[in-house]
């Protein structure tokens, strides 16, 4: 519905793009510019031929107006789906390999519509884009309620194929009634795979899992975002929700549809805020086996390059303080002085490779200089420290028990190579084996 306008005919860029002028279907806000009865009509004989020439500019600003909002409502409302209903009720699931000839031939033939809300479906088998379906323009459809990218569709439908064609259970976008949710690839009965390609917060990776694991269901998150290119023993920086989800499954599964290979990010140990280092290594979509294969523990040759990359990061951190200048007032350095470091011939018990330093907000090295200077007792230890809202005093209370024990295993080393066998031992050899 066109607004009132003064008769000084004055219109503002912000009246031309509102939601409530420009109607992509009518071309509503275009007709009311023409329209007789519209202070902006050219054709009036009394308008000046410069006013003219300013109301020409302006149909073609709203003309304009409208093609491209029109383009990014119809981007925006149509969501890609790749499982739909047919005429006699079935299930069909576009899969990698349906070529696109062959779906725009079905496409003539079979008429699709949405397995929940029944709306008319369309089918879209392009050269460019991975094949899918989608709602009519502005569907209020609940379920397939946020868009997806190209590369999420080309994600679900490889993973789809793999397990297709290893004669694999498989469903593709389930809804899960008792949860109201929709997961991307459901696995056997048991099993869901979520693939996420773009970044959302963690408590949002939370919610999902619980909701999943109340449900009966083992979840495993897959992430389309850009995964470490190297392999090998390196420092990765970690986004919130792969932290969160690298927590609850032990390591951070990537998968690149376009080069068809997974990237495994484990054996993770947190150095700071957003700094990590890990192994990282690929797998072909070939090799894949399912259940999906894990990495095993590091060797001793990787642990002693895990310990290095921890030296230099203790090293830098210390560099870092020196600018914050070394006076009493810094927490650091009257921590260090409390208990009678030195910064540069600081034992091997400082700034060591620990699991489950993801319960801690600070620096690695500053968490534990503290933790040694409250002689392990979690009640000792300052609340800026560790994560309150998530870290439990069982918790916090174990890792300080392994702490401690590895600083007495460290400490009393006689040798840089002897600490490392020992914390080697203790932090690799000792934990179960994991399956291949």
């Amino acid at each position: 519905m066109a607004r009132k306008y003064s008769k000084t005919g004055h219109l503002k860029i912000s009246d031309i793009i509102s939601a409530e002028n420009l109607l992509p279907a009518e071309g509503g806000f275009l007709l009311f510019l023409f329209s007789p009865c519209s202070p902006y009509s050219a054709g009036e004989d009394s308008c000046s031929a410069d006013k003219r020439r300013k109301i020409a500019t302006l149909h073609k600003f709203a003309s304009l107006c409208i093609r491209i909002r029109k383009i990014i409502l119809e981007r925006k409302g149509v969501i890609p789906i790749l499982v739909a209903r047919t005429s006699n009720g079935q299930l069909f699931t576009i899969c990698n390999s349906m070529e696109p000839a062959h779906l725009r031939v079905l496409r003539e033939k079979q008429s699709f519509s949405c397995p929940q809300c029944f709306g008319q479906l369309i089918l879209k088998a392009g050269s460019v884009r991975t094949p899918h379906f989608a709602h009519r323009h502005f569907s209020s459809c609940s379920i397939y309620s946020e868009p997806e990218s190209p590369r999420h569709l080309a994600g679900k439908s490889r993973l789809y194929g793999f397990f297709q064609e290893r004669g694999i259970p498989v469903r593709l976008e389930v809804f899960i009634p008792s949860i109201a949710q929709r997961a991307d690839i459901q696995v056997q009965d048991s099993d869901i795979l979520e693939y996420q390609c773009s970044p959302i917060t963690k408590e949002e990776i939370a919610r999902r899992t619980n909701q999943y694991e109340a449900a009966g269901f083992h979840p495993v998150w897959l992430f389309g975002t850009p995964a470490p290119q190297e392999e090998g023993i390196r420092l990765v920086r970690l986004k919130a929700f792969e932290q969160e989800a690298a927590t609850r499954q032990g390591e951070i599964l990537f998968f690149d549809p376009e080069t068809a290979l997974f990237t495994y990010v484990s054996n993770l140990y947190r150095i700071s805020a957003t700094q990590w280092a890990g192994k990282v290594k690929t797998l072909p979509l070939n090799d894949q086996v399912y259940p999906f294969a894990r990495p095993k523990r590091l060797t001793k040759p990787e642990f002693t390059e895990l310990f290095q990359l921890f030296e230099a990061e203790r090293d830098k951190f210390f560099r870092s303080q020196s600018y914050k200048g070394k006076s009493i007032s810094n927490p650091v350095w009257r921590t260090m002085y409390r208990l009678g470091y030195d910064p540069k011939n600081l034992p091997w018990s400082v700034g060591i490779p620990i699991e489950a330093g993801a319960l801690f907000r600070c620096h690695l090295v500053e968490w534990q200089l503290l933790a040694q200077r409250a002689a392990f007792d979690p009640a000792r230890l300052p609340a800026r420290v560790f994560d309150g809202g998530r870290t439990g005093a069982e918790a916090l209370s174990g890792v300080m028990r392994r702490y401690k024990k590895l600083c007495r295993l460290a400490g009393h080393a006689p040798t840089r190579e002897e600490a490392i066998s020992r914390l080697y031992a203790e932090s690799c050899k000792t934990v179960g084996t994991l399956r291949k």
